[in-house]
């Protein structure tokens, strides 16, 4: 018989680093077994896609390219002080935002009237957004519960001010259909912004400059619509914020203004006083205490000069009047180079026309004439204007006389003070040079203001905006999605994945026991084979592979024990499963095989569907556990020997089993038993079924830890209930069983 199963466990153990090794042969053998369950996936996934494709609305993508241009802000930089920002990454990502912004989406919703288009704020049904949103309302639950939302604090009650008695009355309450309708126009408007801001995508084309705005919706026209909108509502933006932006500095810096003007004519005033109390007056970078001497002395001579020559001319013109007997025809006509010169000569001109006329109107028709007259008091008109004007000249003479004889005596008078005046003044001198300093500064500082204030009135009204449209969107010919080949790609990928987790997740976990070579590998016990469910109507193959590992039971069961005949053998299942020794008929069948006769003696309780089985084998015979317990509790003294009942011929099981040559003991599964039964010293050998495929070899080991008398006489085991075809996909391609099963 065999040994323990801690003995087998020893020599038949794996030696260090096998488990670590990585077969291919394993790998493959995994990848044959899990390719059915990937397929599935994979088809479920497609014929998921292929749902979804059915499902979806067409729908279009528009798309127009804008330019960040350089030049132009360099065109805007020189007609403003202002300069642009660099265009680097994130102020093209300030733009791409300004884009995807409510302010623009609500321009262009007012500007093509969507909150009125019944078509485009109720879209048709896509079945992929459908399931998109079911699964995120799924999903959202478990989103708050991992992250749950601050609870949001209620907003303060705005006072409402108290309006007078007379203006409640006046004010009549709004009709409630009015509020409705705003309400709901509000709502509409809203729900389209909502929908445009969705479908809106905008992003910068590689490293480029250049911003590309698109549009997904299910009609091509107004895809095409809302993105060239949006395009012009951008540069409608960036004109207005630049427009804005000089009209804001403008104000800023005219209120700069006023103060460095303020700033700027105290500094100059103070400077002026300072001088004014210290005379400290300079000429040409020099002081005037010590230039005014000898160039007001030249000025005196020129004064000089003046007073005479202004002196001379009245004198002549008054030395004129008087010899002439106030002739002021003959003295105008002294009069030149001066404006009253001009007015007198032409006074004069006109004059001498007139008394010409006159003269020839007399000699024609006499000095009483009308017209003759006419001329004459014209002629005498002139005479007096004349006469005005030649006295304003003198007078104007006059004055100048004065004004010259007044500034020769000035400059005496201040020759004499300078002569007089001490020249100390270095310390007033120093002081102001940093008033004089100080009013230069704010004088720059205002001029450079008052440059910049020009510059950006120019600025408002110059309608030059830093961005240009490339390339116009034009109406999209073909749908954008759904990409059908593309998503029943996906699927059939998402699919096979899926599969291919599920099946790795089940490759990785504890692997139930499938091929007598894990029962070797694992447990170190003997296995004969495979056993497939036997049925009347089994196929040809399940029959001979039955067959021959049942013969391979009969054969460990005669190598285990030394009895020729009465041999008792326990069959018992590890565990309790469906079909659990419905292998017993053909058993039966093998161990009769050379005219031997079997006794099937069922403890499991599996008698109602055994029975009928077994008894159409020749040479089998079926008892069940009562029965045999009756037949050796029945003393042979104390009994009625005479009668001849078969109660009265046994003692123990050898008793029984002396008269067959097999004795088959159907015991109950071990994991159901406890571990010291009373039929554990009736039977020579055991032999024990495993269920193919639904327990692992740690449940094997606990079991036959509990039951050590039947694991001591253990002879081999069956793998039952087994699977050929799947079966292959475990065993090695090309060795014994393998070869079997697929022959």
């Amino acid at each position: 018989m065999t040994g323990m199963i801690s003995e087998r466990q020893a020599w038949n153990s794996p030696t260090p680093g096998d488990d670590e090794k990585f077969e291919l042969a394993k790998l493959g053998r995994a990848v044959r077994r899990q390719l059915p369950l990937v397929a599935f996936f994979a088809f479920i996934g497609a014929a998921l896609a292929a749902a979804m494709v059915i499902g979806s609305v067409q729908r279009f993508i528009a798309i127009e390219s804008i330019l960040l241009d350089e030049e132009r802000s360099n065109l805007l930089d020189q007609v403003s002080a202002l300069p642009n920002s660099a265009r680097n990454d994130s102020a093209i990502q300030s733009e791409i935002e300004i884009i995807k912004s409510r302010v623009l989406a609500e321009k262009v919703v007012d500007r093509l009237n969507l909150d009125e288009n019944t078509a485009f704020l109720n879209p048709p049904t896509d079945m992929t957004r459908v399931v998109t949103g079911r699964i995120m309302g799924l999903a959202d639950p478990i989103l708050n519960l991992i992250s749950p939302q601050q609870p949001t604090a209620p907003a303060e009650p705005v006072p409402q001010e108290t309006a007078p008695p007379d203006a409640a009355e006046a004010a009549e309450p709004e009709p409630e259909a009015d509020v409705a309708e705003r309400e709901a126009a509000e709502r509409a408007r809203d729900r389209a912004i909502a929908i445009v801001r969705s479908n809106l995508f905008a992003g910068r084309a590689g490293r480029s400059l250049v911003i590309q705005i698109g549009y997904e919706g299910y009609d091509a026209e107004r895809a095409a619509a809302i993105v060239r909108a949006f395009g012009n509502e951008y540069t409608q933006f960036q004109l207005e914020s630049t427009t804005e932006d000089a009209r804001n500095a403008g104000r800023w810096i005219q209120q700069r203004l006023d103060v460095l003007e303020q700033q700027s004519l105290d500094a100059a005033r103070t400077v002026q006083e300072f001088r004014a109390d210290n005379n400290l007056i300079e000429v040409r970078g020099d002081l005037l205490t010590d230039q005014q001497q000898s160039e007001m002395t030249s000025k005196l001579i020129d004064a000089t000069a003046e007073t005479a020559q202004a002196k001379a001319r009245l004198d002549n013109f008054e030395s004129l009047l008087s010899e002439t007997d106030g002739d002021v025809i003959t003295v105008s006509a002294l009069e030149t180079g001066t404006p009253s010169g001009q007015i007198l000569n032409s006074l004069r001109s006109e004059y001498l026309e007139l008394t010409r006329r006159q003269e020839s109107v007399e000699s024609l028709y006499g000095p009483d004439h009308s017209r003759a007259v006419d001329l004459a008091e014209r002629a005498a008109a002139l005479e007096d204007a004349i006469a005005e004007e030649l006295n304003s000249a003198i007078a104007a003479i006059r004055a100048d006389y004065a004004i010259a004889q007044s500034r020769e005596e000035t400059l005496r008078s201040q020759i004499e003070a300078l002569s007089s005046t001490a020249n100390d003044e270095t310390a007033d001198l120093g002081r102001l040079r940093q008033l004089e300093a100080i009013s230069q500064t704010y004088a720059a500082v205002y001029r450079d203001y008052l440059e910049r204030y020009e510059l950006t009135t120019q600025q408002q009204g110059f309608p030059i905006a830093s961005v240009r449209i490339l390339s116009r969107a034009e109406v999209p010919r073909s749908a954008s999605s759904p990409r059908k080949k593309l998503m029943l790609a996906t699927g059939l990928t998402l699919g096979a994945l899926l599969g291919i987790a599920i099946g790795a997740m089940r490759e990785l976990r504890t692997q139930p026991l499938r091929t007598g070579e894990e029962v070797r590998e694992t447990l170190g016990l003997s296995c004969a084979g495979l056993a497939p469910k036997y049925t009347r109507s089994s196929s040809r193959r399940s029959k001979e592979v039955l067959d021959r590992t049942l013969f391979r039971v009969r054969q460990a069961v005669l190598n285990n024990t030394s009895k020729t005949s009465g041999r008792v053998v326990g069959l018992a299942p590890a565990a309790e499963f469906r079909d659990a020794l419905s292998m017993v008929p053909r058993l039966c069948t093998v161990l009769s095989m050379q005219g031997e006769t079997v006794l099937v003696v069922d403890v499991s309780g599996k008698s109602k569907r055994l029975r009928n089985d077994v008894r159409r084998v020749s040479g089998a015979e079926f008892t069940t556990g009562q029965e045999i317990d009756r037949m050796m509790a029945t003393d042979v003294q104390g009994s009625d020997a005479a009668d001849g009942s078969t109660a009265a011929r046994y003692k123990t099981m050898d008793d029984v089993a002396s008269e067959y040559d097999f004795v088959l003991l159907l015991l109950p599964p071990l994991t159901r038993t406890i571990a010291v039964d009373p039929l554990s010293g009736m039977f020579d050998v055991s032999v024990m079924t495993i269920p193919w495929g639904k327990v692992s070899s740690e449940l094997i080991s606990g079991a036959l830890r509990d039951h050590q008398v039947f694991a001591s006489r253990l002879a081999t085991t069956v793998l039952e209930g087994a699977n050929l075809r799947k079966a292959r996909r475990y065993m090695r391609s090309g060795d014994y069983e393998e070869r079997i099963i697929h022959a």
